[in-house]
This record gives C-alpha cells, structure tokens and sequence, in this order.
C-alpha cells in the first residue's frame, strides 16, 4: 500500500523546484531529498519564528498555534518543546543565516529537529 504522506511530500518538493520557492516539509526523510536536489526547505518551528520576527503573530500566538498544531498531530518531543519556549524568551538571539534558523544557545537542537 502506498504511503500518502510520501506521495504528499513528492508533490510539495517538485512544486517547490518547479516554482523556485521554498518547500515546507518537517519530515527528515523529506528534508534529506530537498536538499539533495537542493530544494531551500524549512520546517514548521521556522515558519513560525520568520512570522513572529515578522510582526505577523505574537507571542502569545505562536504559543497558541505551537500548541494547536502538537494537538492536531504534530510531533514534538519535550525537550524540543522546551527548547521552543526557552527560545521564545530569549528571541533576540534568533538569526536567519542562509536558509537555515540558528539559536545561538539551541544551535546543535534546532539543527537535528528543525
């Protein structure tokens, strides 16, 4: 039986290519294609990072819609989850560097998670 997730995730990254934009895409296995073909790709905790230092959403609604998305399927360890909020608190240390979201103190982290 055919997996539809990966047919999903197939669709998303020959979009991305197709279009020249940037997939969207939290599974490893996807994001190991992506940049194989050299796909730019981020995940979820990115996209919600880039609106929040975008003046998109607030605080409080990225915690909201942090914890909105674990409650409809997405997963995330605890420790990951901690590592967000601590984040959170100390956002001034976010930066946008080639593609990829750095922390300055969560680096090794969000470089295996996100």
């Amino acid at each position: 039986m055919e997996n539809p997730k990966i047919h999903l995730d197939a669709e998303v990254l020959s979009l991305a290519k197709e279009l020249n934009a940037i997939a969207l895409i939290d599974d490893e296995e996807s994001r190991a294609m992506a940049d194989l073909e050299k796909i730019p790709n981020h995940g979820t905790i990115y996209l919600l990072f880039r609106f929040l230092n975008e003046a998109i959403i607030t605080k409080k609604e990225f915690i909201d819609k942090l914890n909105e998305i674990i409650k409809e399927g997405w997963r995330c360890s605890t420790e990951l989850y901690i590592i967000i909020i601590n984040a959170l608190d100390s956002f001034w240390e976010i930066f946008i560097l080639d593609h990829h979201l750095i922390l300055k103190s969560y680096l090794p982290y969000l470089l295996f998670y996100n």
